[in-house]
């Protein structure tokens, strides 16, 4: 017994002795796999979301579907232009990861194409993974730290903007950066996801593995990212009451608002993608009523064929195709004026 104990103690202590030792390793000899080089994000002090920390870090999807650069300014924003240098003839981008420009390089994501397009305003992005209750406290923040906000677009992601909001305790921690108050696999995935380099190189390897990756998601250990659709349920309460709180952010800005279609709508079984399409156009019915001008981006997607292959293989974000799509429609929008663009459209 004695011998077992000691054996047992043995290869317990040597198991993690390897395990330290391959952890710095892959963190010396491949750097770009080390987390602490990663983009991750938090609420400060007064509950507003932003990146954690400030400098250039990498935003890596272990399927290989992008490595990018993203920059963060001294606020803990995406945006290397100066707030405090915005005018009232400038626009203003907040959203979420969408706007943020998941997985694509600065250069690439709609808001920066909109920039070069329009000649006489510049265009600022103070997006952050959130919803559209991180989204009013986005432009409060940028307006303390200088911001003139007099034009706002908001992306509208569909299929994680519609929520029970009222159901929320005012200042309450965002859905998105609350963190996990189970100890379970996905608790576990996550930390792992944000502390071990070996561990981001062993699932790189997996993902990129198709027969390995295939055989995980069979025994439900991986999930299959163009599968996971949110919010496929219909709720006419949840839908109006979004739309209410949409027109909340911006009752004093001139806005438009960009609706980034739900991929339930062109992916899953017919009953999942016919929720979709009642919630898309139920949204679109209700913040009519409400005189919200906006940009619904469903039949420019499709007139492009597959949709879906203007998102990523393996990660439901935009590629860089989708951003320059969204940002043409903004800008004819914005360049013809909402009523004469639709009218053209017609």
């Amino acid at each position: 017994m004695r011998k077992f104990i000691l054996n047992s103690t043995l290869l317990i202590v040597s198991t993690i002795f390897y395990l330290i030792v391959l952890e710095f390793g892959v963190r010396f000899i491949m750097p770009h796999y080390d987390p602490s080089g990663h983009i991750n994000f938090m609420l400060n002090r007064d509950g507003v979301p932003i990146s954690m920390r400030k400098g250039s870090f990498r935003q890596i999807k272990n399927t290989g579907d992008y490595n990018v650069l993203i920059n963060i300014n001294s606020h803990g924003l995406r945006e290397q232009k100066l707030l405090e240098e915005s005018t009232s003839n400038d626009y203003f981008v907040v959203g979420d990861s969408f706007s943020f420009g998941w997985g694509v390089e600065e250069e690439e994501r709609f808001s920066n194409i909109l920039d070069g397009l329009l000649l006489n305003s510049k265009v600022f992005n103070i997006s952050i993974p959130t919803d559209f209750d991180g989204y009013r406290k986005l432009i409060s923040y940028a307006k303390k730290n200088g911001a003139t906000i007099n034009k706002l677009i908001v992306g509208v992601t569909m299929e994680n903007d519609i929520q029970n909001y009222n159901d929320r305790v005012e200042g309450g921690p965002e859905r998105v950066l609350a963190p996990l108050d189970k100890l379970n696999l996905l608790w576990i995935k996550s930390f792992l996801h944000k502390n071990s380099a070996s561990y981001f190189l062993l699932t790189s390897v997996i993902q990129q593995t198709p027969k390995l990756r295939d055989l995980l998601q069979n025994l439900g250990l991986i999930e299959d990212n163009l599968k996971v659709v949110k919010n496929l349920t219909y709720n006419k309460e949840r839908i109006k009451q979004s739309a209410i709180r949409l027109k909340s952010i911006s009752s004093k800005i001139k806005t438009l608002v960009l609706l980034i279609p739900s991929r339930g709508l062109w992916v899953g079984n017919r009953k999942n993608k016919k929720i979709a399409d009642q919630l898309h156009k139920s949204f679109i019915s209700e913040i009519k009523k409400l005189n919200i001008d906006y940009i619904d981006l469903r039949g420019m997607m499709e007139s492009f064929g597959n949709p879906m292959n203007l998102h990523f293989k393996h990660d439901g974000h935009w590629t860089k195709e989708a951003h320059k799509i969204a940002a043409d429609e903004l800008a004819k929008t914005i360049l013809l004026g909402y009523k004469q663009y639709n009218n053209l459209k017609k």
